[in-house]
């Protein structure tokens, strides 16, 4: 119910978990991550500490191909996506097999696998970013922004655009 004068975020913290806890993750620090609608989802995930590492064709080439099995695997389309030297933005539809959470654990895990340095010890910032794309005009907004993201390219390296649908079983 409710009330006059109570906090929106408290309303909503109340629906969710009295309406959708059995197919929301709850991670460190009340983020909330919402699975189970079947909407798009917009993430976006940085390299450790901002450094380029997928500056050079070979690492984002690794970074798409790897995308490219994580998708056939667990069966999701990519509606746009783009990578730069230091972080990522994609477009999802929702996995049929796991969330996007673990979609974003077997991408992050196997890129820093075949990419990190020697006696290195991160590749990726920790967590990402997950936006649920609920509407057409967000799903535009996204998706724009995603594309005209890289901007000129840099010393780092040049961005890399996917813009055509993958999908299938793989």
């Amino acid at each position: 119910m409710i009330c006059a004068g109570a906090p929106l975020i408290a309303v909503f913290d109340e629906w969710v978990i009295q309406k959708v806890s059995p197919i929301i993750r709850r991670v460190p620090r009340d983020l909330i991550r919402i699975y189970g609608f079947h909407d798009y989802h917009c993430i976006t995930c940085s390299c450790y500490q901002r450094k380029p590492f997928m500056g050079s064709a070979y690492a984002r080439d690794v970074f798409v191909e790897v995308f490219d099995r994580v998708r056939a695997r667990y069966r999701f389309e990519v509606l746009g996506y783009v990578v730069m030297p230091e972080h990522f933005h994609f477009m999802i539809t929702e996995p049929d097999r796991a969330d996007p959470s673990v979609v974003m654990k077997a991408l992050k895990q196997t890129v820093a696998r075949r990419l990190l340095a020697d006696g290195a010890d991160h590749f990726w910032q920790k967590r990402f970013y997950d936006f649920n794309v609920y509407s057409e005009e967000k799903f535009a907004e996204k998706l724009n922004y995603m594309h005209q993201n890289p901007g000129p390219p840099t010393s780092a390296g040049v961005a890399v655009v996917g813009v055509a649908i993958l999908s299938g079983g793989g």
